[in-house]
């Protein structure tokens, strides 16, 4: 079921999908992909979000926002520094329709479920008002 709004919590081992309408919530977890954390072990290198490659994790979470966005929706990037700044980067290079559903990127670290959702409804809502204001 497509929603009218959406948030990404993204972090370096796994993105959070919280598609959503005034009434429900559907939550999607979208791990990343287990051969990078065995590339940095095997290298020794224990910092291994400098080694990754993340398209295909970046393209699992865009296929995940598309499928559960509908046509009009909007949506925000949530997250740390990095991983948060990253994605929001390969969205405005690698996904021009999404991008321009894209709200913002929020970074932020160590949130609850209950404050992802409220920050994204906070960013959220008031994008919905411009909307509005617009029609």
């Amino acid at each position: 079921m497509a929603h009218s709004r959406a948030v990404v919590w993204i972090q370096p081992h796994e993105a959070k999908l919280f598609a959503f309408d005034a009434d429900k919530v559907e939550r999607k977890r979208i791990p990343a992909d287990d051969a990078r954390a065995h590339a940095a072990r095997d290298s020794g290198n224990v910092r291994d979000e400098h080694l990754r490659d993340d398209r295909q994790f970046f393209e699992a979470v865009l296929a995940a926002v598309e499928g559960d966005l509908d046509d009009s929706g909007r949506w925000v990037i949530v997250g740390s520094d990095k991983p948060a700044s990253e994605f929001g980067k390969y969205v405005h290079d690698h996904a021009e329709a999404l991008q321009a559903k894209l709200v913002g990127v929020e970074r932020s670290s160590d949130l609850s479920e209950q404050k992802i959702l409220d920050l994204a409804r906070r960013r959220l809502g008031a994008a919905a008002r411009v909307d509005q204001g617009r029609a």
